[in-house]
C-alpha cells in the first residue's frame, strides 16, 4: 500500500486540475481522511498557501475546521481533511464567516457540514481556481420597446412544445417513481473477513457502502481483515458506513513511563497508565513515614521509554508503622493483674480461653499467647488460658506455647502424639502460639494439636556479574519513498546513536517518485535513528534500527 508525505496510506486518488490532485486517504491513527495536494512552482504561489495554510490554523485553533494536519514546505503543500462524507450539510455560522471575511476569503466557497460533537465546522475550503463573480445581466434600453421572442415564434412551435412539456412531466414521474425504489433498496454487509484491506474496501463500495479504515493489533498478517462493524448480514441502506478492522503490525511501539511517585494511588492511577498504552502490574503495601496511600516507588522510573503493554509495578505506603511496646510475664498472675498490664500497654483486651481442670486458683494465667519482654506493635492481639480451678488434673496437658517445635517434642517427651500446623507472620512471634487441648486441662486422647509460627525467611540477594561485550560490526538498511510531484532536491541521509552523535550517511540528488534506500555499515553500539531531509527540511517518518 502507497503512502503519501511517509504516512498517509491512500485508498483512491484524483486529478482535480494540473496543479491540484485529491487523495482518499487513512491516517496513521485510522482516521478518514480527504487530501488535497497542490503542485505549486511559482513562489508567489507558495507565499499565498503560506496564508492559506494561517486562516485554516486559526480556524482549527477555534474549533471551527475538521482538519487533520495542513503542511506547507518546500515540495509539500497539502491539507488533510477529516472527511465529512457522513456528515449533513450546514449554515455558516457568523464565526466562520467572520474569520474568512477577515483574511479575504469567500464564505460561500466553504465547505460547512454538522458534526454531534463538534458542531458546525469546514471541511474544506479552495485555495486555486476559486468560482469566478457571476457577469451582471444586461438590461434593455429604458426607451427600446421590448417585444417577447416567443410572440414572433410560429404556430406548430407551440403544439410541439406543449406535446414535449408533458412528456417530460411523465418522465419526471418515472424518475421519481425510480428514486423511490431505490431509497427503499437495502444491502448485505458483505463477509470481509480475512481479505485484504483493499480488497475489503473495493467490495463494501461495490455494494454502495462508505467505508472507514481502523487498524487494531493482531497476530494475523499485516493489512487482513479482523472484522467489520456491522458485521457480515447486516442489511443497512446505501450510503451507510462500514468500519473495516484490520491487522496493524504487531512490533512494540516505545512510550513514555508517567510519574507516579508522589502521587495518592487511586483507580486513576490506572486510568494514567492505560493512557500512556501501559498496564498496572502488581501493588505492593509497606510501612513508611510518609501518608498512607501514597505511591513511594515504581518499577518503571518516570521518563524512560519502554514497550507499549509493559507493566508498572507501583509500592505504596502503609503509613508509618504504630508504636512499639512489650508484655511482661503474666503466668501465674490473676486476670484481674494481667488486665492492667494489658492495658498499660495500649493493647485491646485480650481473647481468654478458660481450662475447666487446674491445680491453680480460679481466674488464674496459665499461658499467654504473646511470649514476655518482646517488642510488639499496639494493634497485636493477645490470648490468654486462664484457669477455672473446679477440678485438679492428676495429668495435666503442659504449656507448650512460646516453644520452638524442637522444645515442644522435647517437654512432652513422647507422652502425645503432635499434629503441627504452621503459620506465617510478622505480627505473632515465633514459636507455639496454639495448643489443643489448652493447657493445664486433662487430655481427652493422645493427640496434641499445635499452631507454630515461623518468620518468612530472609531470601539472600544475589550477586550479579555482567560481562560488557566489545561493539561488533553490523549492518543497518533505511528506505524512503519520495512521492511524486516533488521537484529535484537534495537528499541527505543521517544517522544518530545512542548517545546523541550524528553521522552523514549519504548525500545525493532525488525527484519525485524514487525510492531512496542504502544501507550503513557501523561499530555504533544500540539503537540507531535515520533522518531524512529534502533541501534541508525533514521528510517522512523518522526510522529506528536496534541491534
Amino acid at each position: 500500500m502507497s503512502l503519501l508525505d511517509g504516512k498517509y496510506e491512500i485508498l483512491s486518488q484524483q486529478a482535480l486540475s494540473d496543479q491540484q490532485t485529491r487523495f482518499d486517504a487513512t491516517g496513521p491513527d485510522g482516521t478518514a481522511l480527504t487530501i488535497i495536494w497542490y503542485d505549486l512552482t511559482d513562489p508567489k504561489q507558495e507565499l499565498e498557501f503560506e496564508a492559506y495554510r494561517q486562516v485554516i490554523r486559526k480556524l482549527k485553533r477555534a474549533g471551527l475546521a475538521a482538519v487533520h494536519d495542513v503542511v506547507s514546505r518546500p515540495g509539500a503543500h497539502y491539507v488533510a481533511w477529516i472527511s465529512g462524507a457522513d456528515k449533513k450539510r450546514a449554515r455558516l455560522n457568523a464565526d466562520i464567516e467572520d474569520i474568512l471575511k477577515a483574511h479575504a476569503f469567500n464564505p460561500q466557497e466553504a465547505d460547512v457540514r454538522f458534526d454531534k460533537r463538534q458542531g458546525v465546522q469546514v471541511y474544506g475550503l479552495p485555495f486555486m481556481g476559486l468560482s469566478p463573480a457571476p457577469e451582471p445581466e444586461v438590461m434593455p434600453e429604458p426607451d427600446a420597446p421590448v417585444t417577447a421572442w416567443f410572440w414572433r415564434l410560429p404556430g406548430w412551435c407551440f403544439s410541439w412544445g406543449l406535446a414535449l412539456l408533458f412528456v417530460l412531466i411523465g418522465g419526471g414521474f418515472v424518475v421519481a417513481s425510480i428514486f423511490m425504489q431505490l431509497s427503499d433498496r437495502v444491502v448485505q454487509v458483505p463477509d470481509l473477513t480475512g481479505l485484504n484491506v483493499n480488497e475489503a474496501s473495493e467490495r463494501a463500495y461495490e455494494q454502495g457502502l462508505n467505508v472507514v479504515l481502523q487498524r487494531v493489533p493482531s497476530d494475523l498478517p499485516v493489512g487482513e481483515v479482523v472484522s467489520s462493524d456491522p458485521v457480515a448480514g447486516v442489511a443497512l441502506r446505501p450510503g451507510r458506513t462500514v468500519r473495516i478492522n484490520f491487522s496493524a503490525s504487531t512490533e512494540a511501539t516505545p512510550v513514555e513511563v508517567p510519574q507516579l511517585r508522589g502521587e495518592t494511588y487511586t483507580n486513576a492511577t490506572q486510568q494514567t497508565l492505560e493512557a500512556q498504552g501501559l498496564q498496572l502490574g502488581n501493588v505492593a503495601y509497606i510501612y513508611a513515614d510518609v501518608p498512607a496511600g501514597l505511591i513511594i516507588s515504581q518499577s518503571q522510573p518516570s521518563g524512560t521509554t519502554v514497550n507499549q503493554g509493559s507493566r508498572v509495578d507501583i509500592l505504596v505506603s502503609k503509613g508509618p508503622r504504630g508504636e512499639l511496646t512489650f508484655l511482661p510475664d503474666m503466668v501465674g498472675l490473676s486476670y484481674e493483674d494481667a488486665q492492667y498490664f494489658i492495658r498499660i500497654a495500649g493493647l485491646a483486651p485480650p481473647q481468654i480461653d478458660r481450662v475447666v481442670a487446674s491445680s491453680s486458683r480460679p481466674n488464674t494465667v496459665l499461658a499467654q499467647s504473646i511470649p514476655p519482654n518482646l517488642p510488639i506493635s499496639r494493634d497485636s492481639v493477645i490470648r490468654l488460658t486462664l484457669s477455672e480451678g473446679n477440678e485438679i488434673s492428676s495429668n495435666p496437658v503442659p504449656s507448650l506455647i512460646g516453644m520452638s517445635e524442637q522444645q515442644a517434642s522435647r517437654a512432652i517427651d513422647g507422652r502425645y502424639n503432635l499434629n503441627i500446623t504452621y503459620a506465617s507472620t510478622l505480627n505473632l512471634p515465633e514459636g507455639v502460639i496454639s495448643q489443643t487441648p489448652a493447657p493445664g486441662t486433662e487430655p481427652a486422647g493422645s493427640q496434641l494439636e499445635l499452631l507454630i509460627n515461623v518468620h518468612p525467611t530472609v531470601i539472600p540477594v544475589p550477586q550479579v556479574s555482567v560481562t560488557i561485550r566489545q561493539p561488533e560490526r553490523r549492518t543497518l538498511s533505511y528506505a524512503w519513498f519520495i512521492q511524486p510531484g516533488i521537484n529535484e532536491v537534495t537528499a541527505r541521509v543521517t544517522a544518530t546513536t545512542l548517545d546523541g552523535q550524528d553521522f552523514i550517511v549519504t548525500t545525493k540528488l532525488v525527484t519525485g517518485g524514487e525510492l531512496l534506500e542504502g544501507e550503513w555499515v557501523t561499530r555504533q553500539t544500540g539503537p540507531i535513528t535515520f533522518r531524512l531531509t529534502l533541501n534541508g527540511q525533514p521528510y517522512g517518518e523518522v526510522l529506528r534500527r536496534n541491534p
